[in-house]
Order: structure tokens, then C-alpha cells, then sequence
């Protein structure tokens, strides 16, 4: 079969029409459609290359599809961060202020929203290889608050509260913490 040099516009209409036509595609529909001979329609598809054409074109849709679908996983990763981070603050406040609602967010809340934002960002938010000295407790967890924030009443291991005796330290603490987070925003 002699091959077409210069494809024209019909013949292009032919190809969309022909891809338009989807999975039940043939060539006997494209011919219907334009008027012209069975045989004619498979001398363009193989003179402009049409089934190449397709799986190309599949492939374009394709990437499109998924950078699409990658951009609005992106955007609600980003959504649910904003979401996590603004708790985060919250619960930081309230034990600045020694507020009563903080009971409401126990430091175990704290951990799993860590981990949440931790997850959104990739991150692993366990580790198999862990030794018992790097697994977090909640008991760890108290602790390493007991020492930022002192001003705050914790519970100790025999039920009396602990309170804070550093009240100036925790404020500067807690400006660091609160600057590098602007700084990562940012």
C-alpha cells in the first residue's frame, strides 16, 4: 500500500475523530463518518502513523491525569497541615496559660497529631529498628514537657502535680520554638 506524504486536514479530522471514538475505535466507523472507503482509512492510519499517535496521546493524558491528581493530594496534605499545626498552637498555648481546657488534649493527642504531620510530610512516624530509649512514651513525652514548659502542672509517677519553677526559661523556650516555625512557613 502506497503511503500518503502530506496529511491534511481531513485527514487529521479522521484521526480525532478516530481517537474520539475510544476502546470500540475501528476503522469502518471513521469510514461511515468521512465517506470514504474502509480501505482509504487504513491508508491514512498507516501513512500519519495512527495507532503510534494514540498510545502517545494516552500516555500525554496520562502524565496530565496523574500531575493533576499529584497537585490536589499536595493541596490537601497542605490543607490537613495547616489543620495540625493550628491544634498544635492551640494546645501550646493552653499550657502556657495553664488553661483547664488543655485536659481536653492530652500529650498522647499531641503525639499522634506529630505523627499525623510527620506523615503528611512523608516522614516515617515509626521506626522498626527503634531501641526502647527512642520510642516515645507518653511518660517521655510529659518529661520533655515538664522541661520546656515548667509553668505547667504535670502529673507525676505518685499522682501529685509538679509545679513550675522556671516560668522565664519556658517563655524563651517556647519564642524559639514559635520562630522556627515562622521560619519554616516561610
Amino acid at each position: 500500500m502506497k503511503s500518503i506524504k502530506q496529511e491534511t486536514l481531513r485527514h487529521k479530522e479522521a484521526f480525532e475523530y478516530y481517537y474520539l471514538i475510544g476502546d470500540k475505535r475501528s476503522y469502518s466507523k471513521v469510514a461511515k463518518e468521512f465517506s470514504v472507503s474502509e480501505t482509504s482509512i487504513k491508508k491514512w492510519s498507516q501513512s500519519f502513523n495512527w495507532a503510534e499517535r494514540v498510545v502517545q496521546r494516552d500516555i500525554e493524558i496520562g502524565k496530565k491525569l496523574e500531575e493533576k491528581t499529584k497537585k490536589a493530594v499536595v493541596n490537601e496534605k497542605a490543607n490537613y497541615r495547616k489543620i495540625v499545626n493550628v491544634l498544635v498552637s492551640r494546645f501550646v498555648e493552653r499550657l502556657k496559660a495553664n488553661d483547664k481546657l488543655s485536659l481536653i488534649m492530652e500529650v498522647s493527642d499531641l503525639e499522634k497529631l506529630i505523627k499525623l504531620d510527620l506523615l503528611l510530610m512523608g516522614e516515617a512516624t515509626d521506626r522498626s529498628e527503634a531501641t526502647e530509649e527512642h520510642k516515645f512514651t507518653e511518660k517521655k513525652i510529659e518529661n520533655a514537657y515538664n522541661e520546656l514548659y515548667p509553668e505547667v502542672k504535670v502529673k507525676e509517677e505518685d499522682g501529685k502535680t509538679k509545679e513550675a519553677d522556671k516560668e522565664d526559661e519556658a517563655e524563651d523556650i517556647i519564642s524559639k520554638i514559635n520562630e522556627k516555625q515562622r521560619q519554616k512557613e516561610q
